[in-house]
């Protein structure tokens, strides 16, 4: 009986760090994965505790048989993120209002205007250069901030991965993404201007690599 609650236990714990590691999960469903490698990370980074090399293996490979995994068609999104387009602006800023604010005044002073609702609090992203911020109703504002707008094709937004796949080269180079805005073929990211070159050489990058293997 102590054997099969250990066992559980492992399966649990490969479980949980494969659900929160997307990118074994993605090589578990492809097949890349070798699978002593990987057990022995979790085991390093203290993932899976209390378990040899050889269970790990073994509850990655039932998870692999038990998991109803939906590998990313890696030629389809090579093809969609080819066939987005990138620009930057400069000079942007978050103020962030409670719900209901009258925000009326604000969208007459700037030229890009977008509103993020949420239950707590309202984000309104805006060109900060002709900007007066009002003193009253407002929780905080937030300067010296980017956008990066990438526009794709309406295929990308129905695609499952396509969005974590855009995001992923910002991830690895360790940019925070300050606000988002998903409108139809448009995704706005929003980044500090410290972050902008970076973060746009990153995506630029990442398109063109996908328009050269899409011309392959």
């Amino acid at each position: 009986m102590e054997m099969v609650d250990q066992k559980l236990g492992v399966s649990e714990a490969v479980h949980k760090a494969v659900e929160q590691h997307p990118g074994i999960k993605s090589c578990l469903g492809l097949g890349l994965l070798n699978y002593s490698a990987v057990a022995r990370w979790l085991s390093a980074e203290g993932l899976v505790k209390n378990s040899n090399e050889t269970a790990i293996v073994s509850a990655l490979k039932r998870f692999k048989r038990k998991t109803v995994l939906n590998p990313v068609n890696e030629t389809n999104l090579t093809r969609l993120i080819a066939e987005s387009t990138i620009n930057l602006q400069n000079d942007i800023a978050i103020i962030r209002v409670k719900p209901g604010y009258d925000w009326r005044s604000i969208a007459e002073q700037v030229k890009m205007f977008h509103v993020v609702e949420g239950p707590s609090v309202t984000n309104l992203i805006v060109d900060s250069r002709k900007l007066k911020p009002p003193s009253e109703g407002v929780l905080e504002v937030k300067t010296g901030l980017a956008a990066i707008n990438v526009k794709s094709s309406k295929e990308f937004a129905d695609t499952p991965g396509a969005l974590y796949a855009l995001l992923f080269p910002l991830a690895v180079k360790g940019i925070n993404i300050e606000e988002s805005i998903s409108c139809y073929t448009d995704k706005i990211l929003i980044v500090t201007e410290n972050d902008a070159p970076a973060a746009f050489a990153a995506l630029t990058h990442f398109i063109e690599q996908a328009r050269s293997s899409a011309r392959v």
